[in-house]
């Protein structure tokens, strides 16, 4: 039998990356990603993402990073194409190149994989019309 509760969840205020050391995790973000910085503190970071807060968070020694969150970041961009270059260019580790992940009702999308500098696995979305 399934349990229920009254909880009803409506949005996402934040998404936190764990980093080992959010001082040399910042420029990937700013720089390549061309996050704009909300918060920047030592062991916390905060990226301004629209209605959802991107944060780094620093690997404290009574808080090691704990690995294996299947969780997964989608950044939408116009063209996964494009990013896929300028990423490329920018000697940011590529997972997994440019693919079609699904169909919609007025064309496919495709996403594209990176790491970030610690290994977080990040991805980009856009959708191509037929």
């Amino acid at each position: 039998m399934a349990v229920t509760t009254s909880l009803k969840v409506s949005t996402i205020s934040y998404a936190i990356v764990y980093v080992k050391d959010t001082a040399k995790a910042l420029p990937f973000y700013r720089d390549i990603l061309g996050a704009k910085v909300k918060v920047d503190s030592p062991g916390w970071v905060e990226f301004d993402m629209g209605p959802v807060t991107l944060a780094l968070h620093g690997e404290a020694p009574e808080r090691p990073i704990q690995r294996g969150n299947s969780s997964l970041i989608v950044f939408p961009v116009d063209d996964v194409f494009e990013a896929h270059d300028l990423l490329k260019s920018a000697g940011v580790k590529i997972i997994e190149s440019p693919k079609m992940v699904c169909e919609t009702p007025t064309g496919k999308g495709y996403s594209l994989d990176i790491a970030d500098p610690d290994g977080n696995l990040l991805s980009f979305y856009s959708e191509k019309e037929n």
